[in-house]
């Protein structure tokens, strides 16, 4: 199954990102895909990020969020940005979520002089970055 999710910046100024994923049950793989960005001199490429989200399976208890990005790791760091306007850029995960359990992934510009990904604008408009732990170098 295929599904494009459009990233929401808070910003009316900004270009959403479409982030398109597509698992392929026979090879375990999920392979992300999104469009080259025009970047400026401070960014160069993107980072990667999969965090999951655990169950324990009832109906009657709500999945618990993960707002803290707590279970955040690197996937990818410095993927090189391509073409704008040409093929996306693609990156894999053969990592398989355990029972009850999903993965999340989260796709932002990488600095290019060592700055923290900027991964999304919270509700409140604050830029939300991944744990020091698991920020790209």
């Amino acid at each position: 199954a295929t599904r494009s999710v459009a990233i929401y910046s808070g910003k009316a100024d900004v270009v959403e990102l479409p982030l398109s994923i597509t698992h392929t049950r026979g090879t375990g793989v999920t392979t992300l895909s999104w469009p080259a960005r025009p970047q400026p001199p401070a960014l160069s490429g993107f980072d990667l990020f999969r965090g999951s989200r655990t169950d324990d399976g009832l109906p009657t208890t709500p999945s618990a969020p993960d707002p803290g990005l707590a279970t955040l790791q690197q996937l990818a760091c410095n993927v090189p940005n391509g073409t704008v306007g040409g093929p996306p850029i693609t990156a894999a995960d053969t990592a398989a979520p355990g029972i009850n359990s999903a993965f999340y992934y989260l796709v932002g510009h990488s600095g290019a002089t060592g700055a923290t990904t900027g991964l999304g604008v919270t509700s409140n408009g604050m830029v939300r970055y991944p744990p020091a732990l698991v920020a790209c170098p």
